[in-house]
This record gives structure tokens, C-alpha cells and sequence, in this order.
């Protein structure tokens, strides 16, 4: 079985609900690219099982709110990109150790 450390699908015409099976397999997954899709839901059970997780970017979609309490698990992500969605607020006070918004 493969070991993903890095997954890349920016620009990939994802569109709507970001939904899939199988993330329990990307559970050593340390960078997941998402950027330049038009991808407006992400379920929050993708990303509470993607424990290992450091670097996480959902820029340039069309995120209009997201499930905050999601990303409480993800202990590693350094590096969250949201730039270019339509995002109202961001609430910080979520993340233990998010630097880079």
C-alpha cells in the first residue's frame, strides 16, 4: 500500500462539496493542496482523519464558511492558505498551533 506524504489537486475543476473515501489511507499525509478549484463545502470528517496533516491549502475557491471545529485535531498544521475565498471570518481562537493565515 502506498504511503502519501503530499497530495496535490489544485486546479484539478473540483467542483462543490470536496467529498471522498478513503482518507483514513492519507493518515500520513503532510501537505494537501486544494488551491484553484471551485470547491464551496469541505466535510469535516475529511480533515478530522488527517492527523498528520502540516500544510493545508484551500486558496482560490469558493469556501464561503467552513467547520471551524474540524481543525482542532490537526495538532501538526502549521500552514493554512484561504486566501481567495469567500470567507467572512476566520476564527483563530479554533487553532492551537495554525501560524499562517
Amino acid at each position: 500500500m502506498f504511503s502519501y506524504t503530499q497530495v496535490t489537486l489544485s486546479e484539478s475543476s473540483a467542483v462543490g462539496a470536496l467529498e471522498f473515501n478513503g482518507t483514513a489511507h492519507l493518515n500520513k499525509l503532510k501537505v494537501f493542496r486544494l488551491g484553484g478549484n471551485n470547491i464551496n463545502n469541505i466535510h469535516s470528517s475529511i480533515l478530522q482523519q488527517l492527523v498528520s496533516l502540516e500544510a493545508l491549502d484551500l486558496s482560490e475557491n469558493q469556501l464561503d464558511s467552513m467547520d471551524w471545529l474540524s481543525l482542532t485535531g490537526l495538532t501538526k498544521l502549521n500552514n493554512l492558505y484561504l486566501d481567495g475565498n469567500r470567507l467572512v471570518e476566520v476564527s483563530t481562537c479554533r487553532f492551537s498551533k495554525c501560524v499562517t493565515f
